[in-house]
């Protein structure tokens, strides 16, 4: 087995992202532990660490808003073609939080992040035809 084939990864697509279909809409996903999200997720824990620390329920809703803040600036990127309340929805950071918040959502965002598939080196490369 050639290891670089079965594992290798696209750093610039693990930041940059890349498109997946979500019904008739597209949301552009970062590889969810990137560099830029373990970044703001260590700034986040560090700023927040004694509330954390309390391992209480204030401190999981806490990591819990760590957590969709985090996604919102590094993992869910963009997208077309989203509605809210059946309203156009276009992206910002601040329309990400409001989503994300969604754990259903914020579940179909973080399986796509972690879908390896979607950032091989390999995958790039076939496309490429090399």
């Amino acid at each position: 087995m050639d290891l670089m084939k079965q594992f290798a990864s696209n750093e610039q697509l693990e930041v940059e992202g890349t498109w997946c279909e979500l019904g008739d809409a597209s949301v552009l996903v970062a590889r969810e532990g990137n560099k830029a999200y373990r970044k703001v997720m260590s700034k986040l824990y560090e700023k927040n660490r004694a509330l954390l620390d309390k391992k209480n329920d204030a401190a999981e809703a806490k990591a819990e808003e760590i957590t969709i803040e985090a996604m919102a600036t590094t993992i869910l990127l963009n997208w077309e073609g989203m509605e809210f309340d059946g309203q156009p929805f276009p992206y910002s950071t601040d329309n990400a939080v409001k989503v994300l918040a969604m754990r259903d959502f914020r579940e179909v965002i973080s399986g796509y992040s972690r879908d390896f598939d979607r950032y091989r080196l390999v995958q790039e490369q076939e496309a490429l035809g090399n």
